[in-house]
């Protein structure tokens, strides 16, 4: 289980990507954290030192992640071998090639593995996060919100996640985010990640301990709220409860509460069930936190509480307060019904007001005027790329609160070049729209 967990993050690693560049700043923050992995023996620099000023390239986080597997060795030992891909450089064959063979990666396609391609925070922070046993397909977060899903588990600090959300994400950037992964707990347990490292005979027990403790650690207000209704009476007490609940069931939605939940709970605070119902004992909750951070205590979760908690105040539906409707699209299903020598490798996936879902679900506020608009894109991936898309727009009128209802959406993908010019591919998607 160990191994699988460790070897997910490689297997997963090579999907989106956008061409290299050099940035323009030099200006560089993590330099300790990138000493920290280098005494590890994950992070060794190139030629010209760490040049932690400049893009990760694909082929740099594939070595970075084989050191980190403890397999390097074993890659530069397979012997001379012909490149599986046509653009990996001599020096980086070992590494392709072992990764290819071990199931690790099959390259963009067109036996291309994509040495210069870069990778993102998004992209980077959805590798990590698997690793840690968290599921984009499941529904734990997407690959488009990987950041700020790892804010709110307080993977990374505010500060940070800042300075990722607005700069271009550097090899500064990929060391100071690989090495506070290792030191944070897997999902739902206590283990941390380079405790299984340590415990797989990767990584030298004596790194066990965090030389930067104090900056990852997230504070503690322990306390059990629901098991005591004299305590919850004491701090709903405090504020106009019937007020603050037609606030949370007027402005925030049950993705909102689930969140607020969940992120009481992981700092210690026990408000009972993750179930998305505001009541009693999460408002209580919500004030005692306010109260030992010495916050206003209105028993409402501002933008103050938000930062405490860790939770972008941004992404919820409270913050965009209006005679709105709050609507869940969900990605049921896509499969390729059939296919006249279209193609053999695709992309398929949905927009929804322009924000894209690969996988599970996206939330999103509607204002009264506004639409929903749904678009579902099917592509062949090639050289030359064969691309089909259809669209549908729901009206606001058309969005019935306590309704879910599913959209059949069908793309047909044509060949546009060879032998089997004109020949089509037709993709079904199920596509379910909630209405709260």
């Amino acid at each position: 289980m160990k191994r699988f967990t460790i070897c997910l993050l490689v297997m997963l690693l090579f999907g989106g990507a956008s061409f290299s560049s050099y940035a323009d700043s030099t200006v560089t923050k993590y330099d300790s954290y990138a000493e920290e992995l280098y005494n590890i023996g994950v992070f060794k620099g190139t030629g010209q030192g760490f040049e932690l000023f400049r893009e990760p390239t694909r082929l740099e986080g594939l070595v970075m992640l084989l050191r980190l597997l403890g397999r390097e060795d074993d890659a530069l030992s397979s012997g001379n071998m012909q490149s599986v891909f046509s653009d990996v450089p001599e020096w980086g064959i070992p590494y392709t090639n072992y990764a290819y063979y071990h199931g690790l990666t099959n390259g963009i396609g067109n036996w291309l593995f994509g040495t210069n391609l870069t990778l993102n925070a998004n992209a980077y922070y959805t590798f990590l996060l698997r690793a840690l046993g968290y599921d984009d397909v499941t529904g734990d977060f997407s690959w488009s919100n990987a950041t700020e899903f790892a804010y709110q588990i307080g993977l990374i600090e505010p500060e940070y996640y800042t300075q990722i959300s607005n700069d271009d994400f550097l090899r500064d950037h990929v060391a100071k985010s690989s090495y506070d992964t290792l030191y944070f707990n897997v999902k739902d347990s206590e283990d941390r990640l380079i405790d299984l490292l340590i415990a797989d005979g990767v990584i030298e027990p004596s790194y066990s301990n965090s030389t930067f403790d104090n900056e990852i650690q997230t504070p503690s207000v322990e306390i059990d709220v629901s098991s005591s209704p004299q305590l919850i009476q004491q701090l709903i007490g405090r504020i106009n409860y019937e007020d603050v609940v037609k606030q949370y069931n007027s402005y925030y939605s049950v993705r909102d509460i689930m969140l607020i939940q969940k992120k009481l709970q992981q700092i210690g605070v026990d408000c009972g069930e993750i179930d998305g119902i505001i009541d009693q004992e999460t408002i209580a909750a919500i004030v005692h936190v306010q109260e030992f951070y010495e916050l206003s205590v209105t028993g409402i979760l501002d933008e103050d509480t938000s930062q405490m908690l860790g939770i972008v105040y941004s992404n919820l539906d409270a913050s965009n307060k209006g005679s709105g409707k709050t609507v869940i699209v969900t990605l049921k299903s896509r499969y390729l019904s059939y296919n006249n020598h279209v193609g053999n490798e695709w992309s398929a996936f949905i927009k929804a007001n322009g924000e894209y879902i690969f996988y599970g679900d996206l939330t999103i506020n509607i204002e009264d005027g506004e639409s929903l608009n749904l678009e579902a894109i099917a592509m062949e991936d090639d050289t030359v790329m064969d691309y089909g898309s259809v669209s549908r727009t729901i009206s606001f009128n058309e969005l019935v609160s306590g309704t879910a209802t599913d959209y059949i959406m069908q793309v047909t993908v044509r060949e546009n070049r060879g032998r089997y010019t004109g020949n089509t591919a037709l993709w079904v998607f199920n596509i379910e729209v909630k209405v709260l």
